[in-house]
């Protein structure tokens, strides 16, 4: 299951039977996966981003930036695959993490003590132009990019921490 961002399916249009889909689906995920506790689904919501520490040498940020992402832009209720460009792609209210794991992911970069800090997340993106063509996004994401500035917050929170060095 790809498209679960809040309450919206590309292939089950019921809001209602679609959460009941992802609790289901939640579970299971959750049962089978060496998961912590407060990880445990509560019905169709989960929160399984979450941040590890492994002594002085590695913190471990996992990001979940699915479950809370803005519904996909240009494409309108079908599929996301290949998407042509439009203004609302760019908008900087949109979102791939919402606004707590967002707020979430800068206090933990600034709290990560590692010499090493690893930023995880499930989602490929990639957006190129082909010669002659217009901009155009790819992949199983199409629609979900978020413009750089969007993410502007979360790199300053990289550079303070030490995690990115200019």
């Amino acid at each position: 299951m790809d498209d679960y961002a809040n309450d919206r399916s590309y292939t089950v249009r019921d809001p209602g039977q679609f959460l009941k889909i992802r609790a289901a689906a939640y579970q299971a995920y959750y049962e089978h996966m060496p998961l912590s506790p407060p990880a445990r689904p509560r019905g169709a919501d989960a929160t399984i981003y979450a941040h590890y520490r492994f002594g002085d040498m590695l913190d471990v940020l996992l990001l979940d930036n699915r479950q809370y992402r803005s519904a996909s832009a240009c494409v309108g209720s079908r599929r996301p695959t290949w998407v042509t460009e439009c203004a609302r792609r760019t908008d900087e209210a949109r979102t791939m993490l919402g606004q707590e794991q967002k707020q979430w992911f800068d206090a933990s970069l600034r709290h990560c003590l590692g010499r090493w800090t690893v930023v995880a997340q499930q989602t490929l993106m990639a957006q190129h132009k082909r010669e002659g063509t217009k901009a155009r996004i790819s992949g199983r994401t199409a629609g979900t990019a978020i413009p750089m500035h969007a993410s502007g917050s979360s790199i300053r929170s990289w550079r303070i921490a030490g995690a990115i060095r200019s």
